[in-house]
């Protein structure tokens, strides 16, 4: 798993750096909103790794045992929020970078005619 975390860190910086040479316009409204949901996203990590060790704690208090099933379950809900959320950001990006919106007969934007 490391390895993976490794390697996607790795692809992304390069096509931020990719992006940022070739694309200083696009890159450059794309740099505060990706800061910002970094900045988002560590404040939410840490909340939630508050919660998780306050609720170990309880639950450890409680009984000795602890259902890794549920665990389980809340981890993969996060990773499908994770998911909707890129989604959802893919979908505005032409938005975000201002370029110009395809029209409705399904035109891709920038093509030869």
């Amino acid at each position: 798993m490391e390895n993976f975390i490794g390697t996607a860190a790795l692809a992304i910086a390069s096509g931020l750096a990719w992006l940022a040479y070739k694309h200083p316009t696009g890159y450059g409204k794309l740099v505060v909103p990706i800061v910002g949901t970094l900045g988002a996203s560590f404040l939410l990590a840490c909340a939630f790794d508050y919660g998780v060790t306050r609720g170990s704690t309880a639950i450890v208090m409680i009984s000795e045992k602890v259902d890794l099933a549920e665990a389980t379950s809340a981890a993969d809900a996060v990773r499908l929020f994770g998911v909707i959320i890129y989604l959802t950001f893919l979908r505005y990006l032409p938005a975000i970078l201002g370029l110009p919106k395809a029209d409705e007969k399904g035109d891709e934007g920038d093509q030869p005619q």
